[in-house]
């Protein structure tokens, strides 16, 4: 009797781990991991004009996590705009950069990428915000910036790259880390769709 229980619980224990990998697909993370950092990187360093090394430490190994980012390598190709990552030398992404369009991971179902765009020059000002960055005279806001781009020992890393206030359709104070600026772009994730789609929604 104990032994069909045993061998009654190791079949509902593999039939459990088959229908896991069947639904959660493991074989699939290599992949997405390979395929995130092939254009993050290349998003950063082709259309933001940001470090490989420092995009790669500050933003793709933490979204890694460990120990999963000691697998990983990526190289640049700055002449033919693209960017390779590998996941333990099994599984390669790449993602390739059209100036006006951006980066986009190359899979055998693509359509050939369009023509480059070029695209115009933002202007000086456009009544939102001076081409300077504004530096906010409220003292509170002041400190609260100070706040959020000192790293405290012994807490996570923050990494803060850009902070903009706005009040009354107008920029009252920004903020930015060295070697970001008030023309650098940067990766948004969701936040530019919830955006996009609440402004479609009014």
């Amino acid at each position: 009797m104990a032994k069909r229980k045993i061998l009654w619980v190791g079949g509902a224990v593999l039939l459990a781990a088959a229908v896991a990998v069947a639904v959660f697909r493991p074989d699939r993370a290599p992949a997405v991991g390979a395929g995130m950092a092939a254009h993050n990187l290349c998003s950063v360093i082709f259309v933001g004009g940001q470090d490989a090394q420092a995009t790669y430490r500050e933003l793709v190994a933490p979204m890694l996590g460990s120990p999963w980012q000691r697998f990983l390598r990526y190289s640049v190709d700055r002449a033919n705009h693209r960017v390779e990552a590998s996941f333990a030398g099994l599984v390669h992404a790449r993602a390739d950069f059209t100036p006006g369009y951006g980066c986009r991971l190359v899979y055998p179902e693509n359509l050939p990428s369009p023509s480059p765009l070029s695209v115009a020059p933002m202007p000086a000002s456009d009544g939102f915000a001076p081409a300077e960055a504004v530096v906010s005279t409220d003292p509170l806001i002041t400190a609260a910036l100070d706040r959020l781009f000192t790293e405290q020992p012994g807490q996570l890393v923050k990494d803060v790259k850009a902070v903009v206030v706005v009040k009354h359709g107008h920029v009252i104070a920004e903020r930015y880390a060295a070697g970001f600026g008030v023309d650098t772009p940067l990766l948004s994730y969701s936040v530019a769709k919830s955006f996009t789609n609440a402004l479609l929604g009014i």
